[in-house]
């Protein structure tokens, strides 16, 4: 009995020490076996086979030989392993083939099991053995749900809708087109108010519309204006995050529902340092500017009486002296309700003083149409809040449009700015409602890039020279340039009642402004076309012969503008 239990044991601890080396050993003699082309694996071999550890019970008592009973049974050889049909399982007690010679089946057979009498190991837990497919299996791509975008912004313009136009080029990447379009790059680092856009909409479009669209856009509506002079709104928005204007723009541009959208583009003065007098002459003289224009006689038949200009500015201290206490009507657009009022305005920026002035002064500056009525549009603030003065677009806009309604025949622009497609829509419209559009020429050199509005067809850009009939040496140059007058060291009411030397393209503006009052008040029916053909055939040449990029025709003239202007017939002329 002792017999056969030291058997069973030695038989067991053969058996596992065998399970743990089979799946090294049938590795090996896979790589090394050359196979032609090997068979189809069934399913079965192609899954993994979970191999158990044998005990005791698995294995049979092995009979003993009667002839060598008691005797060492022979060890199989070491590099020679015994392999089986298949693995063992708890029913079948597994049968070993010879001692030295291994029993390999033909075709692929999983390997069995080999014995050994070494010393029975500890034991394991069960070694899962996997046997892949001889073929590699073919990768089948997985399928994917379907993926909905969900788009960010409103729908884009249909297809076959008009694209808007391409952008200009402009002094630095690019500039405005005249409606709508991309929005121009940064020019300078002021060239639009930062975290501001403008909408232009149908005037008969319902406001919840624009509240649709500023809702859809992550904006907030700061103004609504009226543009009667293209039967469309201007809305203001305001940016609350730290999106880029130009991205915003053209995302808006991209909605079906907004014709027009821009930055709130800004414009400054054209002027350079003031000069204040220590002491200044109260006579004519003091101003060689009228002199210079041939003034003196031309008033003696034309003053404006009946004409109104419209000086778009930084409004105008009514309490001057130069000014005998004449009531001029302010529209204030930096309002975001804009407000009319005829009250004495002080600490105002002096520009628009100094503008008016050069055009309707009646005190120690003397106008160049002083009988004229004024309208002050207030679109540029204060210079000693802001650190320097400036306007936008939607202001300025407000005040063409409220000039028009209010009668005006002229007006003046002494400032500049970045080309503007709602300031070009609305100055387009100028010439319909027989209105002349006055503005400054630009203080940015020989050099510098068309300065706005100036450079728009329909206004008269005008240049400074001094008192010699120099071109001031700031003014730019452009076959833009239509004509040129006085604006070195011109002599302006300033604040507090006080006077200034003033040089820029600004306050040459206002010299042709006022000329052309006198034109109107000899002969009211003529058109924009027809003063401007008048205004610079009666010129005295400058620089080149003929006209030129710096002097524009040459020089006012108020005598033979005068002349021209009460002599000319429009029906004769067969002109509108």
């Amino acid at each position: 009995m002792a017999s056969v239990t030291s058997t069973l044991i030695k038989t067991a601890a053969l058996l596992l020490l065998g399970a743990a080396v089979v799946a090294t050993t049938a590795t090996a003699e896979r790589r090394t076996v050359k196979r032609a082309k090997p068979a189809p694996v069934s399913k079965a071999l192609a899954k993994p086979v979970s191999i158990a550890a044998p005990t005791i019970r698995d294995v049979a008592p092995r009979p003993r030989n009667p002839v060598n009973a008691g005797q060492a049974q022979t060890k199989p050889t070491r590099d020679k392993p015994i392999i089986s049909n298949g693995p063992p399982t708890r029913d079948k007690p597994v049968a070993k083939g010879p001692t030295n010679t291994p029993d390999r089946p033909s075709g692929r057979q999983p390997p069995g099991n080999q014995t050994s009498d070494r010393t029975p190991p500890t034991v394991r837990p069960p070694i899962i053995v996997a046997l892949p497919p001889i073929r590699p299996p073919v990768a089948v791509p997985l399928r994917q749900p379907p993926v909905t975008f969900i788009p960010l912004t409103p729908p884009a313009r249909p297809p076959g809708a008009t694209p808007p136009p391409s952008p200009p080029p402009g002094p630095s990447q690019q500039s405005q087109p005249p409606i709508g379009g991309t929005p121009p790059a940064v020019v300078a680092l002021d060239t639009f108010v930062p975290d501001e856009v403008l909408i232009a909409l149908p005037i008969t479009t319902p406001e919840t519309l624009e509240a649709d669209v500023a809702l859809a856009f992550n904006l907030t509506i700061l103004e609504r204006s009226a543009m009667t002079l293209v039967d469309q709104r201007l809305v203001r928005l305001r940016i609350p995050d730290s999106r880029a204007v130009p991205a915003v723009v053209a995302a808006l541009q991209a909605d079906v529902r907004v014709p027009a959208a821009q930055p709130n583009y800004i414009y400054r003065y054209q002027q350079s340092a003031p000069i204040q007098p220590a002491a200044v002459s109260t006579s004519m003289g003091a101003q060689y500017t009228l002199a210079r224009i041939g003034l003196g006689d031309a008033q003696r038949l034309a003053r404006g009486r009946g004409i109104v200009i419209a000086v778009i500015d930084s409004g105008v201290e009514r309490a001057h002296p130069d000014f005998g206490g004449r009531a001029i009507d302010e529209l204030d657009a930096l309002d975001t309700v804009p407000r009319v009022t005829n009250a004495t305005t002080s600490g105002l920026d002096p520009h628009g003083t100094g503008v008016a002035g050069i055009i309707a002064g009646r005190g120690l500056v003397q106008g160049v149409s002083p009988d004229v009525r004024l309208l002050s549009v207030r679109a540029f603030g204060n210079a000693q809040n802001r650190g320097s003065a400036f306007a936008i677009t939607s202001a300025i806009v407000k005040g063409l449009n409220w000039s028009v309604e209010n009668g005006a025949r002229v007006v003046n622009m002494s400032f500049a700015g970045a080309r503007d497609a709602a300031m070009e829509r609305n100055i387009a419209a100028l010439p319909a409602r027989r209105v002349v559009a006055i503005a400054a020429a630009g203080n940015g050199g020989a050099a510098a890039a068309p300065a706005y509005p100036a450079a728009y067809p329909s206004v008269i850009a005008v240049t400074a020279t001094d008192a010699s009939d120099k071109l001031y040496d700031r003014a730019n140059h452009g076959a833009y340039v239509a004509v040129s007058a006085p604006g070195v060291d011109v002599l302006v009411p300033a604040g507090r009642a006080e006077h200034d030397l003033q040089s820029g393209t600004s306050f040459a503006a206002p010299h042709v402004a006022g000329l052309v009052a006198l034109m109107l008040d000899v002969n009211p029916d003529l058109s924009p076309d027809h003063v401007r053909q008048l205004l610079l055939a009666a010129v005295d040449d400058l620089g080149r012969p003929g006209r030129d990029e710096q002097y524009g025709a040459g020089r006012i003239n108020a005598g033979k503008a005068i002349a021209a202007a009460a002599a000319f017939r429009p029906a004769l002329a067969g002109a509108p």
